[in-house]
């Protein structure tokens, strides 16, 4: 059978898409900047875009692009925190300042968690990192205190909590302690990589209501991780279409538009075989209801 992964398809299939890993402005570097980025997602007809950065809280940036830029935008801009060395770390009172400036996603510590400075320093050979590593779990294997402030503090205000680059050990029981506090926006980030989840801990994951990122772009690196046809349909399989949030590869890392990145994310999946309505709703659908948004022409999921 002929698969059809012309431009026609994939530019309908992106129309309504959501981008949670939208580049940030400061850190940009010589790569697209947020407005540029912005205004490329717009015209390809996305339906929002999650703008986080590695070193500080973008909201004011967002809060005034919505105001002036994209005033009577289709296109939703929404800013998200991680909670890394440069906010204080889990500092819950980053988390609240950012989540009434109107931010919508909390994660966990990036590029300053303990599993993913380990993986780092594998990869580059240095012995000690060069900053301090964050772990959720204390020396018994408990939540920090902290921790359960800030999961209280998301679940005020209805925010999604995302587990960051946490390793799965430690996401098993902050995923568990949010869903008793209240939280019920759950995302687990990379799970075919870097956080070590095998496809019974997405299956059981997705079983509990979490949305289960995958990277669907196999021929780009991403951090290292790399995934087969047959091992990206085995995760799928695993968390389900209806739980699968299709994110495409490289983030924030290079200097790639991510309407580009999306389109790459489409044409895998429609070689791979999903057909379109499944590729739309792991595309545009599940991540609107994680974020509480509605389809530019339904109700609110």
């Amino acid at each position: 059978m002929t698969v059809d992964t012309g431009e026609e398809t994939v530019a309908a299939l992106l129309r309504g898409a959501v981008d949670l890993h939208a580049g940030a402005p400061a850190s940009a570097g010589q790569a697209p900047d947020l407005l540029d980025i912005a205004r490329a997602a717009e015209a390809a007809g996305l339906r929002a875009l999650m703008v986080m950065d590695r070193h500080f809280s973008p909201a004011p940036i967002v809060q005034t692009l919505r105001r002036h830029e994209f005033a009577g935008s289709p296109l939703e801009l929404l800013s998200g925190l991680e909670l890394n060395n440069t906010v204080g770390g889990l500092n819950p009172y980053a988390v609240e300042h950012e989540l009434m400036l109107g931010g919508r996603l909390v994660s966990m510590p990036t590029v300053s968690a303990a599993n993913y400075i380990r993986h780092a320093s594998r990869r580059s050979g240095a012995t000690r990192p060069a900053q301090p590593a964050l772990e959720v779990l204390d020396a018994w294997g408990r939540l920090r205190d902290e921790v359960k402030e800030i999961l209280d503090i998301v679940a005020a205000h209805d925010a999604v909590l995302s587990t960051g680059h946490l390793h799965i050990s430690e996401i098993w029981p902050l995923l568990e302690e949010a869903r008793q506090r209240g939280v019920s926006r759950l995302l687990v980030r990379h799970s075919s990589f870097l956080i070590d989840a095998g496809l019974a801990d997405m299956r059981e994951l997705a079983g509990m209501g979490a949305f289960i990122e995958q990277c669907a772009d196999m021929s780009i690196d991403c951090l290292g991780g790399h995934a087969r046809a047959d091992e990206l349909m085995a995760f799928i399989t695993a968390a389900t279409v209806r739980q699968t949030i299709l994110v495409p590869k490289l983030g924030r890392i290079r200097q790639a538009q991510p309407v580009e990145r999306h389109r790459a994310t489409i044409r895998s999946c429609l070689e791979l075989g999903y057909s379109q309505t499944e590729i739309r709703q792991m595309i545009s659908e599940n991540a609107l209801r994680l974020l509480g948004l509605a389809p530019r022409d339904g109700a609110r999921p």
